[in-house]
């Protein structure tokens, strides 16, 4: 299936002496209007390079805030973000200067104590579908959580913003921290991975279990099968419905054959952080969190393999990635590090750079591009960190950037969202 999933292309870090040198050579620097911070940072300023900016920063979040995930609604209008204090908010963006105002917002805990309060990893809208009558099934916001379930929100839209909100039921996984939700293409499944190291898929309609993929012992070769060995931050469907990828803090990407109910080739090399995997027509993007080789990009040939492709050697200008995602129509990739903080923008085929923004205040661990619009793309982070990044002109050219090159790390920065039950907070990457 996967033929050890050569990658297509693997940046690496360049070496601190050159870093250096680039930096000397100077970035261009803007401000941002208004505040990431509550309005208490004033101005920001980043550091702007190539053909892309800020095209808007949200001033709503409290500067403690962590975001840790953030997913458009299929229209592109709204804009929904999940937070490290279980609040999932909802902004609507405006269509003449993209503005984000936060229209609704609902606690994943809704009676626990704010001492008590546990994260909302995740957040994923369900794929517009028609029940068996023909009829449109209601706007659902499906959430991952900390606090071992995973959340179905209904919306109630008026104009085609949300004017409201009811828990229409919930999944739950004990001992589990969920850490990631995706649905399918047709959204008659949807998956989810955490701190367990299983990656589970229900069938949406009855909420019902249909596979739980994990480690199986093969007694002919004496081994552990399949699976994975630490924390799963990251589950996408292929195309199709039987085809699913999962990563984690473990090096191997696996690839799994639904019609089969398990592990069927693997990608070693991949510490994935956050949610760091994206699937474009033939390609497939990983973020690795590594000092070098920070994005892995493999050829997606269809369904039911990933063709062997030739390694090529390149420069990747960032840190440690956390999250990767390729433009509505595939012209681009966004791509979030830290150390140094900075969303960088990559050309889909060449993969020379479009544009980077550094200076971002804490690290940017989430995104999403925008369902419509190729050239936007939402991040956010820590610090309160929520903005919107455009690509201003098609084009391909590298651009210099000032950056350090990062000191190896021994652990997940998204531990176990610092859970009390978080059975893998302390473990480092196997």
């Amino acid at each position: 299936f996967f033929s050890s999933f050569s990658p297509l292309v693997s940046y690496s870090a360049m070496s601190a002496d050159y870093a250096v040198k680039r930096a000397l050579a100077g970035a261009k620097k803007i401000n941002a209007v208004g505040s990431m911070a509550g309005g208490r940072m004033g101005k920001l300023a980043l550091q702007v390079e190539g053909q892309v900016e800020v095209a808007s920063v949200s001033s709503t979040l409290n500067p403690s805030q962590t975001v840790f995930s953030v997913t458009w609604s299929p229209d592109g209008t709204m804009l929904f973000v999940a937070c490290d204090n279980g609040q999932v908010l909802t902004f609507h963006m405006e269509e003449d200067n993209g503005r984000l105002n936060l229209i609704d917002k609902f606690h994943t805990m809704q009676k626990a104590k704010p001492e008590d309060q546990l994260p909302a990893t995740h957040v994923c809208v369900r794929p517009p579908s028609k029940d068996a009558e023909g009829v449109d099934r209601p706007f659902t916001l499906t959430v991952s959580s900390s606090n071992e379930e995973v959340q179905h929100w209904e919306l109630e839209l008026v104009n085609g913003k949300v004017s409201g909100h009811r828990l229409k039921g919930s999944v739950p996984e004990p001992g589990n921290e969920v850490l990631c939700v995706e649905y399918s293409p047709d959204s008659d499944m949807f998956s989810t991975g955490g701190s367990d190291r299983m990656v589970r898929v229900y069938d949406t309609e009855k909420q019902q279990l249909v596979h739980e993929l994990k480690q199986t012992w093969d007694a002919d070769t004496g081994l552990w099968m399949g699976g994975h060995n630490n924390r799963v931050f990251s589950v996408r469907f292929g195309p199709t419905n039987h085809m699913l990828l999962s990563a984690g803090w473990e090096s191997p990407c696996h690839v799994h054959d639904l019609r089969q109910g398990r592990c069927v080739r693997s990608l070693k090399g991949a510490h994935v952080s956050g949610d760091g995997l994206d699937i474009l027509h033939d390609n497939v993007v990983v973020a690795n969190y590594r000092g070098s080789e920070q994005l892995i990009v493999a050829n997606y040939y269809d369904s039911s393999y990933v063709k062997d492709v030739k390694k090529t050697e390149s420069t990747f200008d960032g840190g440690y990635a956390h999250v990767a995602r390729f433009s509505k129509g595939g012209k681009y990739c966004f791509v979030c590090t830290s150390k140094p903080t900075c969303v960088s923008v990559f050309a889909n085929k060449t993969w020379d750079t479009i544009g980077t923004i550094m200076g971002i205040p804490g690290a940017v661990v989430a995104a999403a591009a925008h369902p419509v619009d190729e050239t936007l793309c939402a991040v956010a982070g820590s610090n309160g960190t929520l903005m919107i990044v455009k690509v201003m002109a098609v084009g391909s050219k590298k651009v210099s950037l000032s950056i350090n090159k990062p000191e190896e790390e021994s652990g997940s920065p998204r531990g176990g969202y610092g859970s009390p039950k978080g059975a893998y907070n302390n473990q480092k990457p196997f």
